[in-house]
């Protein structure tokens, strides 16, 4: 995400304190011991098991907001929505969403034109409201018009971040009955309620409609058009009645509206970013894209897979500043961890952020270097030292998209 300032505070902190000492790293919470880990091997030994997949207590700050969607639910509930789901971010999806991309890639690009030659400005700005709008287009393909302005959602959506990250800093809040007096949790029934009716009055205009579409077969088909999220998520209800209900679908939309939106807008800002402050390498890359386009002024899915530079340009965005920079695990029974025994009801954290920043694994860790990403450079580390979106079971569902909709 693009880190707040609450954020950015605790991500320094966390970072100077561990990294004097070796993976794993030991540190409390009040009475909980986390156990911080930072080196790929170990990474590759819990992500792969499927002992220690169960999501940290701390998610449940998230939960008042997303619902059971899957950034918070857990076990055999997140197994199966998983499943389900996953079809809906599959290559062929992915390609019939193009149009979508390229047209809000295009107004992006007119909007960010009246600043060329101009004094700086914060691209952030335009980045959130395009990716907002893309998000809509891709989960909804909705109208629009509601009790709610849809455009007030991503001031929501932030505002959801710094509430659970503040939430967790401050270690008496963790107690419901303490929490509850704050005017956080003031804000947070105000944002839940603001959230519920939006998504509620999406799902009343749209399952209707879907519901009419599969019975009478009279609107466009999948031959000529690929449907929203939410309508295929409405096509699964009667399908999977034990396995998705309506309220599922709801928290699936709310997770995938506040996940999806908040990663492309950090990825591609970053990138933006590293690149301004890198005119040589952004020269290589509008070279590359010059000649892959050549006169040609929209991308297909076949030109992406051409864009090599400029891949290696995003997952070195990714390596400097993850999406998610930790991951946070619970353990339900002792684990075995090389030598020794993580025991059970202890907090694993992932450190992602500082296994991309090693110096082992990384010729310059802190510096925009993309040829870290050149195939040579690739296979020679360890396969779990890049991990923007995680691995394992918890892998994110959207990792090809946010790739693909970066480029």
């Amino acid at each position: 995400m693009i880190y707040s300032s609450i954020i950015l505070e605790v991500l320094n902190v966390t970072v100077s304190s561990i990294e004097p000492y070796r993976s794993p790293t030991r540190v409390w919470i009040g009475p909980r011991l986390l156990v911080v880990v930072k080196d790929p091997h170990q990474l590759k030994i819990i992500l792969q098991s499927s002992k220690i997949a169960k999501k940290s207590h701390f998610y449940k700050f998230f939960k008042p907001f997303l619902g059971r969607g899957l950034f918070t639910a857990s076990g055999p509930t997140h197994k199966l929505h998983k499943k389900l789901i996953q079809p809906l971010f599959s290559s062929k999806m992915i390609e019939g969403y193009c149009y979508l991309f390229q047209k809000h890639a295009d107004v992006f690009v007119e909007r960010l034109r009246q600043h060329a030659g101009g004094p700086p400005f914060d691209i952030i700005f335009y980045l959130r409201d395009t990716v907002f709008e893309s998000t809509i287009d891709l989960l909804m393909a909705d109208a629009n018009v509601h009790s709610v302005y849809y455009k007030d959602i991503p001031k929501y959506l932030l505002r959801i971040f710094d509430i659970v990250v503040s939430r967790i800093q401050q270690i008496w809040l963790h107690w419901d009955y303490i929490y509850e007096k704050t005017f956080y949790f003031k804000e947070q029934t105000r944002i839940r309620n603001i959230m519920t009716t939006w998504i509620a009055e999406i799902m009343n205009t749209k399952v209707p409609e879907t519901v009419e579409r599969l019975k009478n077969d009279t609107t466009p088909s999948r031959a000529t058009r690929i449907p929203s999220i939410v309508e295929m998520l409405v096509e699964m209800v009667p399908k999977k009645e034990n396995c998705l209900s309506v309220q599922d679908c709801m928290d699936q939309l709310i997770t995938l509206m506040a996940t999806s939106h908040d990663t492309q807008s950090s990825a591609v800002a970053f990138t933006c970013m590293m690149l301004g402050a890198n005119p040589d390498i952004q020269n290589l890359v509008v070279k590359e894209l010059r000649e892959v386009l050549g006169e040609k002024k929209t991308l297909d899915m076949s030109d992406v897979s051409k864009l090599k530079y400029l891949e290696m340009c995003i997952k070195e965005t990714l390596r400097l500043y993850p999406v998610a920079p930790f991951a946070f695990r619970d353990t339900c029974e002792d684990f075995q961890l090389d030598k020794m025994t993580i025991p059970k009801h202890v907090t694993v954290v992932l450190a992602f952020y500082m296994v991309h920043r090693d110096p082992r694994y990384w010729e310059r860790p802190n510096e925009f270097y993309p040829e870290h990403f050149s195939p040579e450079a690739t296979r020679k580390r360890h396969p779990f030292a890049f991990l923007p979106f995680s691995a394992g079971s918890r892998k994110c569902i959207g990792a090809k998209l946010n790739s693909i909709l970066t480029l």
